[in-house]
């Protein structure tokens, strides 16, 4: 336990005697009344020990965070021996000095009372001085604890960012490959078949799509955004699927500001097609909703099978890579304030995320004097 090292990240100098200075600043203001309420400050000459004594200790709150930064990182059974003696320098250096104060004010100021020479008194003193330079070690101690605590937070919370960007990347690198052989593949299909305009109609879709894949930056966009990425992602899919894909995107306008993560939707979307159309030889749509219950904002994807031909056919347990990569990402962002569920529906399946409803303010606008205002 002893050989254990004293882990401590010291406050600057500045900050620590702005602590010091306010943890014996409310020592003085607590101590005056009562030296006036008992008699011992009657004058003006009386006081000034207080308030030279104020400055001074002040002062040597210097003398505790220079021993801090001397004992951190060094084995406890060195560090506390260390920290205890440079409490009683201090607070014998504080005496000393009070002392020197107490002889000089009365030689300057007859009013005031010569101190009493008293080794007890002194020792009383100096053990005051002593609880009190621990404290404001003690101050700089809890102001240690408090900057490592935000730091192994900031770390923790550079860390998620990472772990999000990483996870994000992964989806595209799992949405473009497969994606774009699937699509390309139809784009020459439809050229072989000499139907040109259908070509040039989904490679101008696709092309969109990727541009707008690779334009979003940030773990979050607005809802309206995401819904757009969307659509083009279903128009490609539409151009390939022809009349066995039937697409259902709904929102409300009043909520297109609400923040979401990027690329949330996509594998949702995904799912719902292969599990879909892919398992189905008739006609299947596919619903993309989104609504504002409360404080929480309500995201669904369903597919349905006209024909029923969904029944036997089911989604990997738990929900394979890409539901797995958004549960993840939920909760690392919202923690258990988000959710994602999925459920079998009678022809189809369905899956919902319910999140915090939060909305990007729009930026206020800048009000142009009428000199500048004609120049637009």
């Amino acid at each position: 336990m002893l050989s254990r090292k004293l882990d401590l990240a010291t406050p600057k100098l500045k900050e620590a005697y702005q602590l010091g200075a306010v943890l014996i600043f409310t020592i003085v203001a607590i101590m005056t009344p009562v030296n006036i309420m008992s008699g011992q400050i009657t004058n003006f000459a009386e006081f000034l020990p207080m308030v030279t004594g104020l400055f001074t200790a002040i002062a040597l709150c210097g003398l505790p965070y220079l021993a801090l930064r001397l004992a951190s990182s060094r084995p406890l059974y060195v560090a506390a021996p260390f920290l205890i003696a440079a409490l009683t320098l201090t607070s014998v250096v504080m005496t000393v000095i009070d002392l020197g104060w107490n002889l000089l004010i009365p030689q300057v100021f007859p009013e005031a009372r010569p101190p009493a020479f008293s080794l007890a008194n002194h020792v009383i003193i100096a053990s005051f001085y002593w609880i009190q330079y621990a404290c404001v070690m003690a101050l700089y101690w809890v102001s240690s604890t408090a900057r490592q605590v935000r730091a192994r937070e900031t770390e923790l919370a550079k860390s998620q960012m990472l772990t999000l960007d990483a996870q994000l990347k992964l989806l595209r690198m799992q949405l473009n490959p497969h994606f774009m052989c699937n699509s390309l593949n139809v784009v020459s299909s439809l050229i072989m078949d000499g139907r040109h305009s259908d070509a040039q109609r989904m490679a101008d879709k696709l092309a969109d799509f990727l541009r707008a894949s690779m334009a979003v930056d940030g773990v979050e966009v607005e809802l309206g955004d995401e819904l757009d990425l969307i659509d083009s992602y279903l128009e490609v899919e539409a151009a390939r699927f022809g009349s066995r894909l039937d697409i259902d995107v709904q929102h409300n306008q009043a909520i297109e500001r609400a923040l979401v993560p990027n690329f949330l939707l996509q594998p949702l979307v995904e799912n719902a097609l292969k599990y879909g159309v892919h398992a189905s030889t008739g006609p299947v749509e596919v619903r993309v909703l989104s609504r504002r219950e409360g404080k929480d904002l309500v995201l669904s994807v369903e597919n349905e099978a006209e024909d029923g031909g969904l029944a036997d056919i089911a989604p990997t347990p738990g929900g394979g890579v890409g539901l797995t990569n958004v549960r993840s990402r939920l909760e690392l962002l919202f923690g258990p304030e988000a959710e994602l569920v999925t459920e079998k529906l009678p022809n189809g399946y369905k899956s919902v995320i319910r999140l915090p409803f939060r909305e990007r303010q729009p930026r206020p606008e800048v009000m142009l004097d009428p000199p500048f205002a004609k120049l637009q």
